[in-house]
């Protein structure tokens, strides 16, 4: 009894529930909404929760990366690195640092060069809010299970949905957002 008070207390502390007390915000409101509509339960989340941040915590350590630079995510022990670096040695790096990481099972990557950036930042912000406009107005999407990075004009969808129809329309929509060059879907499907 006391481990299941424990990890709802931990729950509602990541999601930031806690801070209910002192006056809500639109990111606890936010949080609390996509952690109940969240595919996974509550331990596969805080599991997760903290892989992602034990990773991005090596990532802010490391001289070499930058957690700016990179997108992490983690479902069931399955981490997705996303973003870009200067080189293969800090590709390498990003890597062994999530391989590291207790609890991870599988690492997947979408991480391009810097140097070979063929894409203005304006034309990645205009495309992800785009597109996350698009996401969030569809009632057959649920857009919070849906994470969407752009790196160099590719998009990339992470994240857990509950049908392939949801995954099919959100690259419907990304096919049809301009100056998007390539589609990547990490999403994984319970149906």
């Amino acid at each position: 009894m006391k481990k299941i008070i424990f990890l709802t207390l931990l729950a509602f502390m990541f999601c930031g529930c806690i801070g209910v007390a002192a006056g809500m915000n639109a990111n606890t409101v936010y949080s609390a909404y996509s952690l109940s509509n969240d595919e996974r339960g509550i331990y596969s989340i805080l599991k997760d929760k903290i892989i992602k941040t034990k990773i991005q915590t090596k990532i802010v350590n490391s001289k070499n990366l930058s957690n700016f630079d990179i997108d992490v995510e983690s479902f069931w022990g399955e981490v997705l690195l996303i973003g870009e670096v200067e080189n293969e040695a800090q590709k390498l790096e990003l890597v062994e640092l999530a391989k590291n990481t207790y609890e991870v099972k599988k690492i997947k990557t979408y991480i391009k060069y810097k140097k070979d950036r063929i894409c203005a930042s304006s034309d990645e912000l205009a495309i992800l809010a785009n597109l996350k406009k698009e996401l969030i107005s569809d009632s057959l999407i649920n857009s919070t299970n849906i994470g969407v990075s752009v790196v160099q004009c590719d998009v990339i969808f992470s994240g857990v949905v509950h049908k392939i129809e949801q995954e099919k329309r959100a690259i419907w929509y990304a096919a049809h957002t301009p100056n998007v060059r390539d589609i990547y879907s990490f999403l994984q499907v319970v149906e």
